[in-house]
């Protein structure tokens, strides 16, 4: 309440064709959904390498699939993606990439629309940034690489050229 007050910061209205924007709010909230799962699937995964757990997250969506809290279609989707071989991340299968394809525009414009009308909507946000980080081939985050060896010459790994390089940033 105080930094409402100081701020003074209110929701805008979204504008535009009420039909449109309920399909694209359905798309943006069943992607970004898909997106948490895929997520949180990852995390399960790379721990279970880890820890040599050796977790079958084939098995895992499937009781999730029959239990009483969680109970998703959608995880039908992800149990198929494990029959085949196990990826990765569910992101690179094939027919949950075609969906990803297909729903993310709508996600995208609901973000935006949540950012221009000062609606919080960390979770989507959240969601469209995962995606966007990891279908990404490069990230600014390369560049902590380069702010380490400014501070502490940890060095840092270059793209073109094999090897670790330290550069004296000042003269």
């Amino acid at each position: 309440m105080l930094a409402a007050s100081i701020y003074k910061t209110k929701a805008k209205p979204v504008s535009g064709d009420r039909n449109k924007l309920i399909a694209q709010a359905h798309d943006a909230l069943y992607l970004a959904t898909l997106l948490c799962y895929a997520q949180g699937l990852a995390m399960l995964r790379k721990a279970s390498v880890q820890h040599g757990m050796e977790i079958p997250l084939k098995d895992v969506v499937t009781i999730w699939r029959g239990g009483c809290i969680i109970r998703s279609s959608m995880l039908e989707l992800f149990t198929t993606a494990f029959t085949k071989k196990e990826p990765h991340n569910i992101l690179v299968d094939k027919k949950i990439a075609s969906i990803v394809k297909k729903k993310q525009a709508g996600l995208r414009k609901i973000v935006q629309l949540m950012a221009g009308a000062r609606i919080p909507g960390a979770a989507m946000m959240s969601a469209l940034t995962y995606l966007d980080a990891y279908t990404s081939e490069r990230m600014s985050t390369n560049l902590i690489q380069a702010q380490r060896d400014f501070f502490g010459a940890h060095t840092y790994q270059r793209i073109d050229k094999e090897g670790s390089f330290h550069t004296e940033w000042e003269s």
